[in-house]
């Protein structure tokens, strides 16, 4: 064999080692917010669409997220995480996020008269013992609703347009 054929085969197999490694990663990432999700949310019900990770942009999205804890309600079109710093997170398991992007967010608030006592029952919340910081928010579009659950008014209704 030439010494040019043999660097091309060489070539040819790291760029697919590279690209199965990432493929991997992708799914590994995916896999694990997914379980984080549900495992951080054991006492509310939260569903969503999907989860997509792109490694290579450092980006993270999750899409039609929705929360329900107690009487109040979240759903969201999109969650998306960007500029994360995998360094951070792969020596520390700091998660540092560049920006976080919320679209849509609705949400909605309902209040009882009648404050519910605690029975004692709480499960101890787990500390994070670990930083988590995002640098920059911006939420576009959405609403905030209460309501008294004895009326069928609200008692509050604001749309949003942009914040950061």
């Amino acid at each position: 064999m030439k010494k040019t054929t043999k660097f091309t085969v060489g070539a040819l197999v790291i760029v697919g080692l590279i690209g199965l490694t990432l493929i991997f990663l992708n799914n590994y990432l995916e896999k694990k917010i997914r379980n984080g999700i549900e495992n951080s949310l054991e006492q509310s019900f939260a569903t969503y669409d999907k989860v997509d990770v792109k490694l290579l942009d450092r980006k993270a999205a999750v899409i039609n997220p929705s929360i329900n804890i107690k009487d109040k309600h979240l759903k969201v079109d999109t969650i998306q995480l960007n500029d994360i710093h995998l360094w951070d997170y792969i020596n520390n398991k700091d998660i540092i996020i560049g920006e976080l992007k919320i679209a849509n967010p609705e949400l909605k608030i309902f209040r009882s008269k009648k404050k519910e006592k605690d029975s004692g029952d709480n499960k101890k919340s787990s500390e994070f013992k670990h930083k988590v910081v995002v640098k920059n928010v911006k939420v576009s579009g959405g609403s905030l609703h209460i309501f008294e659950n004895d009326s069928t008014d609200h008692q509050l209704y604001t749309k949003i347009r942009d914040i950061k």
